[in-house]
């Protein structure tokens, strides 16, 4: 299947290829119905890369239009990845469809895991790829490194009669009690599993998901779907693993004998609970907290002496009786961080680059590489130096020279203005865009 773009999404296409070039993450957000599922199968077909990739889409229907699009690829729904993990490694480019999907729990998770050892290309496509009713996350910010091609946008599209326009109805409507909602969802879920599940593979989850290990037995007869897939599966069947085992006398002395261990040590003496079950427990049986430590003078010494390690560090050749949270409250009490300690040269250095480019600027620099943003803000603070990045700078004509050179090469060969960006730390990417236009139109 030739695939003929039409003129509107012709530069969009050359923005995509220059995107692909410098990066591995890619998203393309335009407006539904504008065509962007055309653009990354043009994408795929110039590549010869058919049968190298893997289209993630949301519905079964949306793999309909793919394997007319696409023929050679194969596709796979977001939800199946939570029974079966395909391996990535055969695979050149991955393609997530409505990518704004990945901001489910669920589905994010497995999708970070399975990213952790792909190193092919990833586009996804979306028309909306801020989540506004989850906390404004920008999902291209969060999967795809901020690296985005805006496509052509809704306004833009009816206005150039790409899209109608539309019509907006409105009406009253009743909703049920929310008692019929529950009933009704209930019923479909498990609707839901009865259609696609044998009635064996249901038998063996009531039968083992809410015995000791039974997430462990149920994964040997079916090695097929993963412990995530198993637990929605019985979680939508209505058994949880949590009610179905409940603390015996022997568990609570135990818990109480060790109420002073850290959460994730109480992990390793209770391995068949969660964090949220332990925790759940100490609260019932009136376990608080553990008591602060009562720092002598000897081991604030050590602190100071060894103010360059981590607290990790410190833990474990000093006080492994510890926990990294009682070292680092002791650190911020008694002045032993690593960075109070700095000589005079660093910090001078560290307040030059962050008066230049704030935290990001600081980040770049291998001396300070390891820091967080949270420290390097904090340092900042301490040494009360401001950065001239929160606000409008001067631009040096050493930085003019810059935007000039990016500007002098062809439009379609020209690298993207992220990439300019990494060179003048000092301003945004839109300063930088404005700063551009002006040298364009002088």
């Amino acid at each position: 299947m030739n695939i003929n773009l039409p003129k509107y999404n012709q530069t969009v296409y050359a923005e995509l290829l220059q995107a692909m070039v410098w990066n591995n993450k890619c998203a393309l957000c335009a407006a539904t119905g504008t065509g962007k599922s055309y653009i990354a199968a043009k994408f795929v077909q110039e590549a010869v890369i058919k049968q190298d990739t893997l289209i993630l889409v949301p519905f079964r229907a949306s793999a309909k239009i793919w394997n007319t699009l696409l023929p050679q690829a194969t596709t796979m729904t977001y939800q199946g990845l939570l029974y079966n993990r395909p391996e990535l490694a055969k695979y050149k480019l991955i393609i997530c469809d409505e990518m704004h999907h990945l901001g489910a729990d669920e589905w994010g998770k497995v999708f970070n895991e399975l990213m952790e050892n792909y190193h092919g290309k990833l586009l996804g496509l979306t028309a909306t790829p801020i989540r506004f009713l989850d906390g404004n996350r920008n999902i291209a910010k969060e999967f795809f490194d901020g690296n985005d091609i805006q496509g052509v946008q809704l306004s833009e599209a009816i206005q150039k009669k790409i899209l109608p326009t539309f019509e907006y109805v409105t009406a009253l409507y009743d909703l049920p009690e929310s008692k019929g909602n529950n009933e009704l969802t209930e019923n479909l879920g498990l609707a839901g599993i009865r259609r696609k599940y044998s009635e064996e593979f249901k038998d063996d989850i009531k039968k083992y998901y809410c015995q000791k290990n039974g997430i462990d037995l149920i994964l040997q007869k079916y090695p097929g779907y993963t412990r995530a897939g198993i637990t929605n599966i019985a979680n939508r069947m209505g058994l949880t693993f949590r009610d179905s085992q409940p603390w015996t006398a022997e568990e609570d002395e135990l818990l109480k004998q060790n109420a002073s261990l850290s959460i994730s040590e109480l992990l390793k003496i209770f391995p068949d609970r969660t964090k949220a079950g332990i925790t759940g427990r100490k609260h019932n049986l009136g376990i608080t907290n553990r008591s602060m430590h009562t720092w002598t003078e000897e081991e604030i010494s050590i602190l100071k002496a060894n103010a360059d390690l981590t607290s990790e560090e410190i833990r474990s050749r000093f006080f492994p009786d510890l926990t990294i949270s009682n070292i680092n409250s002791a650190r911020r009490k008694y002045d032993c961080r690593k960075d109070r300690n700095w000589k005079p040269e660093k910090i001078e250095r560290f307040c030059a680059l962050y008066s230049k480019g704030g935290w990001n600027a600081v980040k770049k620099d291998p001396e300070f590489s390891d820091m967080s943003k949270k420290a390097i803000n904090g340092a900042a603070h301490r040494y009360n130096v401001h950065s001239a990045a929160s606000h409008p700078t001067t631009w040096t004509e050493e930085e003019k020279d810059i935007c000039r050179e990016w500007l002098a090469i062809p439009e379609k060969e020209r690298p993207p203005r992220r990439e300019l960006a990494k060179r003048i730390p000092a301003h945004s990417e839109n300063g930088i865009k404005d700063m551009c236009r002006r040298l364009k139109t002088d």
